[in-house]
């Protein structure tokens, strides 16, 4: 049998490792996953290994040395040697990372690390990042995986277990002197109910953070007591700056959007709800609230035998009220009813179908019934116009109070279409660099739970469009509030461990205010 060692980087739900792993489990491999640090970790001590070298721009998206900061140099000494030491103690024949685009500086970082130590060991990448940009890909990997993996993983495992060439499994790219070497893509599975339950087992599986390594349980979901999984796969959206419409095409003609049964997903939540202590359950697919004719099966099962309080993303159609019943009937407390933009020129631009009154409806629809939600703004477009902005802001503001709201940067990921539709456009990198800006300023009005408030922050911000110069000393205030925040933040998690640690406070703090000025 083979041994793989799975890395996930800063994501504890890890939905396509634990599915991975999984099915290896399932075929007698072993396996084991490395949570490589958590969600909320940053630079929060002295000794962090620095990226050795120049990081460029990265496409149209990148916003420039604050965002390669944060992506970047997170990782300390100690947690280096962890990870090498506990590597070699596993002695994986191959070693899986999964790469998504915001999160390649941290992956080429760890991978050099890798390679380092073990060069004669396989080192996959997969995730979007390989899938779109193979050849790229394969500077720092030994094979690029495109696509979905799951029957890859296995037929790659069962022909290293049995000394096989490896070069003509499809999914999987290699360089061949120079030149890609591409074996073609398996379709998309039809019936998703045929693979394995995610893993969420403590046997095998580790996780570093802290300069730390655990083996508990407590580790294996982000949240404690929260569960997350997907009923389904793919989006029958196109919107431009997602890499759903990636995919969609890759897979083309065959259909990409699939459903699980409502009893498969109700059977992987009996188990998870026996074997751990969970109270809540996310659904992190986009589409579950979409299709009438699953959620009437669904909903009366989840009830009746799950009967915990659950989030999924909704979308507002006609028929949202009925398909909102049928959800809180089952169990719905919490979910995401996304604008993205209340401008029509915008929505246009990302192929965002969008109609104010029927968003407006639903939203008073959720409220009625007692059903939290949150809303998805994005708003760091240099395309966007200040009527642009307006409009959003006057369509939060009719929005029924209380309601969370998500305010994002546009990150132009390559491979989508909005990254080709902007590439037409002369873009100055400086005017990105100036919509990061806002991220900072966004930052400390986050932390308020009245989105009103959030709108006032943004109308009195947007001016410094037009006045660059005084972004400066507003970002250095903002950088040194945000410091103080998240070093409060670990100052307090580390006095509920017995680890009260003052030192690395004044340090977060000096490299916030060198970074901002």
């Amino acid at each position: 049998m083979a041994k793989a060692a799975f890395i996930s980087l800063y994501d504890q739900s890890a939905y396509g490792i634990r599915l991975l792993s999984a099915c290896l489990k399932k075929e007698g491999h072993k396996r084991h996953i490395i949570f490589f640090k958590g969600y909320n970790s940053g630079t929060n001590r002295s000794d962090v290994a620095l990226y050795d070298g120049e990081i460029p721009w990265e496409g149209i998206g990148n916003c420039g040395s604050s965002f390669v900061y944060a992506i970047g140099r997170d990782i300390s000494y100690k947690e280096k040697e962890i990870l090498i030491d506990l590597l070699k103690n596993i002695k994986p024949d191959f070693i899986g990372l999964t790469v998504n685009t915001p999160l390649k500086w941290r992956a080429i970082l760890v991978s050099k690390l890798i390679k380092k130590h073990f060069p004669d060991t396989l080192l996959i990448w997969g995730g979007f990042e390989p899938t779109i940009n193979p050849k790229d890909s394969l500077q720092y990997c030994d094979i690029a995986c495109i696509g979905e993996a799951e029957d890859t993983i296995v037929e790659l495992a069962n022909a290293i277990d049995k000394n096989k060439d490896i070069k003509k499994i499809r999914n999987l790219c290699f360089n061949d002197n120079g030149s890609l070497l591409k074996n073609g893509i398996n379709p998309p599975r039809k019936d998703l109910d045929t693979l394995p339950f995610q893993d969420c087992s403590s046997e095998g599986n580790f996780f570093i953070e802290s300069d730390q390594l655990q083996k508990s349980p407590k580790f294996l979901f982000p949240v404690p007591k929260i569960y997350s999984t997907i009923a389904a796969r793919g989006c029958m959206f196109k919107c431009t700056y997602c890499c759903e419409l990636y995919l969609q095409d890759l897979y083309h003609p065959h259909t990409f959007l699939r459903r699980r049964s409502p009893e498969n997903v109700i059977e992987e939540l009996k188990e998870v709800k026996s074997n751990h202590d969970i109270n809540h359950i996310i659904f992190q697919d986009e589409v579950i609230a979409y299709q009438m004719d699953w959620l009437k099966i669904f909903s009366p099962l989840y009830k009746k035998s799950i009967g915990l309080t659950f989030t999924s993303y909704v979308f507002p159609t006609k028929n949202f009220e009925e398909r909102i019943k049928v959800l809180k009937d089952a169990g719905l407390s919490y979910t995401c009813l996304a604008v993205q933009s209340g401008s029509k020129s915008i929505s246009k631009l990302y192929k965002r179908p969008y109609n104010k009154q029927l968003y407006l409806e639903a939203a008073r629809i959720l409220r009625s019934m007692d059903i939290g939600f949150y809303t998805d703004v994005i708003a760091y477009n240099p395309l966007e116009k200040k009527d642009d902005l307006e409009s959003t802001l006057d369509v939060l503001l009719e929005i029924p109070q209380p309601y969370d709201l998500c305010i994002n940067k546009l990150y132009v990921l390559p491979g989508t279409k909005l990254y080709e539709q902007l590439a037409d456009y002369e873009i100055d990198k400086n005017k990105f660099l100036m919509f990061s800006y806002y991220s900072a300023l966004f930052q400390i009005s986050s932390y308020f739970k009245n989105a009103k408030i959030l709108i006032r922050v943004i109308k009195s911000v947007y001016i410094f469009s037009r006045y660059p110069a005084l972004l400066k000393p507003i970002l250095y205030i903002t950088s040194l509030l945000g410091s103080l925040n998240t070093s409060i933040y670990f100052l307090m998690k580390r006095k509920r461990s017995g680890e009260l640690n003052i030192s690395f406070v004044r340090n977060v703090i000096k490299r916030k205010l060198r970074l901002s000025w």
